[in-house]
């Protein structure tokens, strides 16, 4: 029997690296591998996580990843979320009395993954843990180049994170530019008792847009609240961004909206909310500006 190819998992960046060391190109399935004449571990940093036993993950890591995916979608999650295999049962942001509108299963074994669903918004999806919070426990790489490459390599994680949530940021930015104002009668706003649209915007399904920035005013993200109170974070991947497996990574952390005020310099004095709806009735009480942190783990 035919020995099977080992393919590689090789980001844009690193293409004239793999190709350097002697990886070759499958035209038929579109993907890197080990040729059989050379030692398949110069080429470990680049296997997929099935593929070397040596990946492994922080287990609070992947429960907290998880978590933050499940609660972008509008799932709540009390303390950790149950990763067995088994679907659990869950409220989302919007539900009422006993309405149970969310659904995820996850496991731990082998690669962290998951399934999440939110029946009111009509998301559904699959998670993975991202590649990159792995750890790499390899010992296998004998010269000293070869350990230069790797630790290159896992020094560059962080960065790898970023130009993602760099990638989303201009995504966001295109659309949030091009967005139309919201209507002061937008069915989420009129439900909060407000007449007003505080200067949101929204997309092209009726979504408020809530521009998520940094302290330095960069738009990373937006929080997305539908019509009928339901709220998600990024993008909305389209049909054929979801055929042909595109990734975004929506920045939360840092980020918040302000209310009443252009930017920071602007405010005498820091008051914090969690949610828009809270931060904007605090401002128009106090007619002071309001910081929306988004939520409780981002304060």
């Amino acid at each position: 029997m035919p020995q099977k190819r080992i393919y590689l998992y090789v980001p844009f960046k690193d293409k004239e690296k793999v190709k350097s060391l002697g990886a070759m190109w499958d035209d038929k399935e579109k993907k890197w591998f080990a040729p059989k004449s050379l030692d398949k571990n110069i080429f470990s940093q680049w296997f997929y996580p099935h593929q070397n036993k040596e990946f492994s993950f922080d287990e609070n890591e992947v429960l907290t990843t998880f978590k933050s995916a499940l609660e972008n979608q509008g799932l709540i999650i009390d303390g950790s979320p149950i990763m067995d295999g088994k679907i659990h049962r869950v409220k989302t942001t919007t539900d009422k009395g006993r309405e149970m509108s969310g659904a995820y299963s996850g496991f731990l074994d082998k690669y962290p993954a998951g399934f999440i669903q939110n029946f009111k918004t009509g998301i559904k999806e699959n998670w993975k843990m991202p590649l990159e919070n792995a750890k790499q426990n390899i010992v296998s790489y004998q010269t000293p180049s070869q350990k230069r490459l790797h630790n290159s390599t896992s020094n560059n994680t962080k960065q790898d994170i970023l130009e993602l949530q760099q990638k989303t940021a201009l995504k966001i930015e295109e659309e949030y530019n091009q967005a139309n104002w919201a209507h002061s009668n937008h069915p989420y706003l009129k439900k909060k008792g407000f007449s007003e649209n505080f200067y949101l915007k929204q997309d092209n399904k009726g979504s408020l847009l809530i521009p998520l920035k940094d302290e330095n005013g960069k738009l990373w993200s937006v929080q997305r609240i539908f019509p009928n109170g339901d709220k998600i974070i990024g993008v909305i991947k389209t049909k054929e961004e979801k055929e042909q497996g595109i990734e975004y990574s929506a920045k939360k952390s840092g980020c918040f909206h302000l209310i009443g005020a252009k930017n920071l310099e602007y405010c005498k004095e820091f008051i914090i909310a969690e949610g828009f709806a809270t931060a904007a009735t605090i401002y128009k009480a106090l007619n002071k500006p309001v910081i929306m942190g988004i939520d409780a783990g981002n304060l």
